[in-house]
């Protein structure tokens, strides 16, 4: 990519002062460009997510170097993170039912995300709340703004998350599991109505999913990430049907489809902690290729034709 609107080098998350439960973590991520990160749950997709935003919990910090457009986040103020936040980075997250004040209005909420950003009156910030919550295919929009969350169902709930998220028009926008919460039906309409809308403002986006089918539909890059760290990144589609890393062959087993012949196969085990972690590569426990090597010398993310990987026996 010639143009990196977010460029993230070395990103780790810390715990007390030694404990990494974020590791390494490298990326860029191009003008236009869908970015999914998977993996299971704990392997720090979320937490990814959050210390981009500024967000992490107390007792964790963050290292490593963060650019948003060539301007470097990483010693930014709690101030000067708000004045980004919902401005130059929108966030989806996951549950819209906590992601929503239950005791305020809708358009309340959109209205005071405009003009925390923007100098405009309250009348026109609400006009442009009528006018994000209309974009994203919420019915009778005007008469939205006056909803409590609660007198939505979850598919249009997870809509106004995403009108404010874009309202602003941000030129990144992060999303965090934006369909778990909701059924098949409702999945495919957001999937498809986040596709839209980044295309349509030219943005940019991370994806954050344990579901390998929606990152399949949506991202043209997919990170995988384990124990902290990404163990694999490559085009979407060459990485789906050619997986080179032991643990995301495995992922791609263990997911269901329609072939009813087909097994799924259990990844034996259970993720590290990283309080814990074992020596060398982090997967070499659960793995049916490890090698000697593995469980003396964590391997590197190095560049492998089109995808970068991590692993000392991966798959040809």
């Amino acid at each position: 990519m010639d143009e990196a609107v977010l460029d993230v080098d070395g990103l780790s998350v810390v715990h007390g002062g030694d404990t990494r439960i974020v590791q390494d973590v490298s990326f860029r991520l191009g003008r236009g460009e869908i970015l999914g990160l998977v993996g299971e749950s704990g392997s720090g997709k979320s937490l990814t997510a959050l210390s981009l935003m500024g967000l992490l919990p107390p007792g964790l910090s963050r290292t490593g170097t963060v650019r948003l457009r060539g301007e470097d986040l990483t010693g930014h103020s709690e101030k000067q993170m708000e004045r980004v936040r919902g401005a130059q980075i929108g966030m989806v997250f996951q549950d819209p039912m906590t992601g929503l004040n239950p005791v305020r209005r809708i358009g309340s909420v959109l209205v005071e995300t405009v003009r925390r950003h923007q100098d405009v009156s309250r009348a026109a910030a609400r006009e442009k709340a009528v006018e994000a919550l209309a974009a994203v295919g919420v019915p009778s929009p005007g008469d939205r703004v006056r909803a409590y969350p609660h007198q939505l169902s979850g598919g249009l709930r997870q809509r106004v998350m995403i009108a404010l998220a874009l309202i602003n028009e941000p030129s990144v926008i992060l999303a965090d599991e934006p369909t778990t919460a909701l059924d098949t039906t409702i999945q495919a309409q957001i999937t498809q109505l986040m596709r839209d809308q980044i295309q349509a403002r030219g943005a940019s986006m991370v994806l954050i999913t344990h579901d390998l089918g929606v990152a399949a539909e949506l991202c043209d890059r997919v990170a995988v990430m384990y124990s902290g760290g990404v163990v694999e990144e490559g085009p979407t589609r060459e990485l789906l049907r050619n997986p080179r890393h032991p643990y995301t062959a495995a992922l791609l087993a263990a997911a269901p489809n329609f072939d009813r012949s087909r097994t799924l196969a259990a990844i034996p085990g259970a993720p590290p902690s990283p309080f814990a972690r074992p020596d060398g590569c982090p997967f070499h426990p659960r793995c049916d290729r490890a090698q000697d090597a593995c469980s003396t010398k964590e391997p590197v993310l190095t560049v492998s034709g089109s995808a970068r990987l991590a692993c000392w026996n991966p798959h040809d």
